[in-house]
């Protein structure tokens, strides 16, 4: 078994660049300056998108087939307060000005003073007070956003789809967000996040099975079961992995949000019409073992809600009718969405690489590997709701605004009440 032992540590914001900022002195001094602002760009942009709720903007493409823990974390986060955020920002402004006041000032004397001074990029940054402190949550974001711009869906508006969701790093969208970087050190610099965050997926996992306190999941997101894809790129088997964050989504009382699309096969290719789409809302509201979770109508409070959203496609059946959406709907709410989602993440591969299996004997996993392929949630069988991917949002950015019923104007009046006061106002 490849394994791989993991460490949690705080970092500064200059630990982000894929090089050593002592390394960088005399000529190479102002073009390190200008990539330092990239990191101060991406943060604030980042705090940018958290305050105005736009969590599909830290939907991340890793390359390690653990979508689904970057969802529930940044659900989780964005339904909680943000430590220093503001502080975080305020910091980033300031010196952000500040060095681009160094860089453009006509001559550049202090540039050339410096350079004569032989002062390195990490001298200047502790000099001058510039290297900002992160939490782990702060990093994990703004390595979140980087790596959701950097990224090419060849679905996106499309009409047509593949059943697997394609994505691949496109890092010259990073040029277009900041154009003074190389792309060398956009290269190297989503290399090096996409290993961070691998790294931090499979921590939180560890964190959230000890929680739990259950021994055989802790034992299954160990070193033992943790793969390194290609080398580099840690992480846990999927269907463990979904076990122990739909509990923990659970004990948090995250709403989870099903997207699908309803899918036509196109006669000769591999590729599906899409004939529509649609939304359940799923919440702990009347919690019992059996139905951790249940069908909710979307109500207007509900979007500022942040959510884990499952999206997935139905498939009609060869030379059937395809399912209507209340047909389908009728169909998921005669089963727990925790088994839907769980059998789907029983069928797919365990790790990224299809030749990796995993050397355990689970009588539960292997019910839920049947239970896929008779309900409709297998690759073989996509008939009923087939996972295509994971992603945090909140409720309204999502759901057609025609597809949720208009408030009262005394629910109105209290819900922006209650906005204005909200925990939002912590990270301005």
């Amino acid at each position: 078994m490849n394994s791989i032992d993991l460490k949690n540590n705080s970092t500064k914001l200059s630990q982000l660049f894929h090089y050593s900022p002592s390394e960088k002195k005399n000529g190479a001094l102002q073009s390190a300056l200008r990539e330092y602002q990239f990191l101060l760009t991406v943060s604030l942009q980042t705090s940018e998108m958290l305050e105005e709720r736009n969590l599909e903007c830290l939907d991340s493409l890793v390359g390690e087939n653990a979508c689904e823990i970057r969802a529930i974390k940044t659900a989780l986060l964005a339904s909680k307060h943000l430590p220093n955020s503001k502080a975080l920002s305020d910091q980033a402004h300031r010196i952000k000005n500040e060095i681009e006041q160094l860089l453009d000032s006509p001559k550049q004397r202090q540039i050339r003073t410096l350079m004569r001074k032989n002062d390195s990029l990490q001298d200047v940054l502790t000099q001058k007070n510039w290297d900002i402190d992160l939490t782990p949550e702060q990093q994990f974001l703004i390595e979140s956003f980087v790596l959701s711009k950097s990224k090419h869906s060849s679905a996106s508006q499309s009409k047509r789809l593949s059943l697997m969701k394609k994505e691949q790093v496109a890092q010259k969208n990073l040029g277009k967000l900041f154009p003074h970087i190389t792309t060398s050190f956009a290269k190297h610099t989503i290399a090096k996040f996409r290993q961070n965050l691998a790294t931090a997926s499979v921590e939180y996992v560890r964190e959230v099975a000890k929680e739990l306190n259950n021994d055989h999941l802790q034992r299954m997101v160990s070193p033992d079961f943790t793969y390194l894809h290609n080398d580099w790129l840690p992480c846990t088997p999927m269907f463990w992995t979904y076990k122990i964050l739909l509990e923990k989504a659970r004990r948090e009382e995250l709403p989870i949000l099903i997207h699908v699309k309803f899918l036509q096969p196109l006669a000769g290719t591999d590729e599906y019409l899409v004939n529509d789409e649609e939304y359940i809302l799923y919440k702990t509201e009347g919690d019992t073992k059996e139905r951790p979770y249940i069908q909710a109508s979307i109500q207007p409070f509900d979007t500022e809600v942040a959510a884990c959203v499952v999206e997935g496609a139905v498939c009609s059946r060869p030379g059937a009718l395809p399912l209507t959406k209340a047909e389908w709907k009728q169909e998921m709410s005669r089963h727990s969405i925790i088994d839907l989602i769980l059998a789907g993440a029983a069928d797919h591969r365990q790790y990224p690489n299809d030749d990796k299996k995993v050397d355990v004997e689970d009588q539960e996993w292997e019910y839920y590997k049947l239970l896929a392929k008779a309900l409709g949630c297998s690759n073989a069988n996509p008939t009923l709701f087939f996972i295509q991917h994971v992603f945090a949002s909140q409720v309204g950015h999502l759901v057609p605004q025609g597809a949720i019923p208009s408030p009262s104007p005394d629910l109105r009046a209290s819900y922006t009440h209650v906005r204005k006061s909200s925990s939002l106002s912590s990270i301005r």
